[in-house]
């Protein structure tokens, strides 16, 4: 299944996770209310690519296998986005207000998905009418080559919207483990990212080029 996804916030976390998907394949939509942020996203996420070359995590010629797509208006790229992917700053209001805004203009069935640390999911999601398709994925900074994505939940989350998910996180090599409420959410410090990285090395490469091969092979 081909997936649209949406990414809303091109931070340092946002514009990582853009990378990583489009590295596996995915065409990613990226909106961000600064206009100069999105003309330098193609850049950052390159410069991002370039220090996983320099560091052996990535072969020297390894380019994006997906796409990245700066959007500056919102619609653009959450109206017909599988899954959506918050990923501002750490504020109930500003998380707030920008899920109810998406809600607004994205399809009932679009998962929205938000990255926060700390704040109560119920919080961030309540204006939301559906709320059965909403949690909270996490993915581990620094994001590239990091196969565990934290999943937090709450009442109203449907097993469903959990499948899809785990669904989407499987096809792009990642697995999503459950933090449990009242759980601290794991940080990675830098040598422990670094090992896993490496670790992930093998896999990456693997994948990239079986990949790349069949998608010659349908050429």
């Amino acid at each position: 299944m081909a997936y649209k996804l949406a990414v809303v916030g091109a931070g340092l976390l946002g514009t990582r996770i853009a990378g990583e998907l489009a590295l596996q394949g995915c065409t990613v939509h990226v909106y961000d209310g600064s206009p100069l942020t999105l003309q330098t996203l193609h850049s950052i996420v390159d410069q991002q690519l370039q220090q996983l070359r320099d560091c052996g995590l990535l072969p020297p010629d390894q380019q994006l296998r997906g796409s990245v797509v700066p959007e500056s208006i919102l619609s653009g790229a959450v109206t017909d986005a599988d899954i959506v992917f918050e990923a501002v700053t750490e504020d109930l209001g500003i998380k707030r207000g920008l899920f109810k805004d998406i809600a607004s203009v994205c399809s009932k069935e679009t998962i929205l998905c938000t990255s926060t640390l700390s704040l109560a999911l119920a919080d961030v999601f309540a204006d939301i009418s559906s709320p059965e398709r909403t949690l909270g994925v996490r993915y581990l900074y620094p994001v590239y080559l990091i196969d565990s994505v934290e999943g937090s939940f709450h009442q109203q989350t449907s097993d469903e919207t959990i499948s899809r998910v785990q669904e989407f996180l499987k096809s792009v090599k990642k697995m999503m483990y459950s933090r449990m409420p009242g759980e601290q959410p794991r940080i990675l410090h830098q040598e422990e990212a670094l090992q896993i990285q490496k670790m992930n090395v093998g896999w990456s490469l693997e994948t990239n080029a079986t990949l790349a091969h069949h998608d010659n092979g349908q050429k």
